[in-house]
Order: C-alpha cells, then sequence, then structure tokens
C-alpha cells in the first residue's frame, strides 16, 4: 500500500488518507492498481484541487450520514468528486451522480434479505416454499 501523501491545497495542508484513495480508485480509476491510484490522485490535487469550506452543492441532498457533521472542508477535484476533510485528512471520495436513494435503498433491502435467509439456512429461490412431508420417496 501506498504511503500518504501530504498535501498542501489553497494554503490547507491535508493527508491523503488510505480509504480516499481507495475509493477515488474505486470510483474513478478503477483500471488503475492501488498504488497507481495513490499517485495519480495525489498528482492531480497539486495540480488542480480546490479547497471548499462549504459542502457542495450535489452532496447538499444527500442524506446527513454521508458527509460526516465534524468535517472541517472539503477538497475538490473538478465539479464532481469531492474528498471530505476530517483532522487534516481527506476521509473518502464521493462523486456527482451514482445511485439514486431508491435505487441504493432496494439494493439495501435485498441484501438484507439474503442475508436473513442464509441466517435461518434456506437455500431455495425466494418465493418458492420449501416443503418436507416426511413421506418416503416414491
Amino acid at each position: 500500500m501506498a504511503e500518504p501523501s501530504r498535501i498542501r491545497i489553497d494554503g490547507h495542508e491535508v493527508w491523503v488518507g488510505p480509504h480516499a484513495a481507495s475509493r477515488y480508485r474505486d470510483r474513478v480509476c478503477p483500471w488503475l492498481t492501488y498504488a497507481e491510484a495513490h499517485a495519480q490522485l495525489a498528482t492531480q490535487l497539486r495540480a488542480v484541487g480546490t479547497w471548499q469550506g462549504e459542502r457542495p452543492t450535489f452532496l447538499r441532498d444527500r442524506p446527513d450520514g454521508t458527509v460526516p457533521e465534524r468535517t472541517t472542508g472539503f477538497v475538490m477535484l473538478g465539479p464532481g468528486i469531492v474528498f471530505p476533510v476530517i483532522r487534516q485528512t481527506l476521509t473518502t471520495c464521493l462523486t456527482q451522480g451514482g445511485l439514486s436513494e431508491a435505487a441504493r435503498d432496494r439494493r439495501k433491502a435485498k441484501r438484507l434479505r439474503k442475508q436473513r435467509l442464509r441466517a435461518i439456512g434456506q437455500r431455495g429461490t425466494m418465493g418458492q416454499a420449501r416443503h418436507d412431508f416426511g413421506g418416503e420417496a416414491a
């Protein structure tokens, strides 16, 4: 794993946290290795990163849990990629677009249903009843 990078953006010194670099890779450049994505992120932030004290417009409609309350600022990498800053560390990478809240809720509900079925030992397809009549096979 790459070493954390210290970067100065608009007079603010910040560290690129490992989770932020990992999420940047996942959401922006999944074809790169983690080390390549971390290096690219540090280079891009030094070149065009900007500091913003207020929550970016596209994050204002997201649920409160998306951006922690203790966030002290945001580092922007263009109009649609933002990194919340907590204690001088870029904590994650959030991008504009992606799943709607309704789609995210549907995925979560489906995942929870599957987990519950596994927990009670049902392996059948959802909606199919499993019967054991206790009789011998014919």
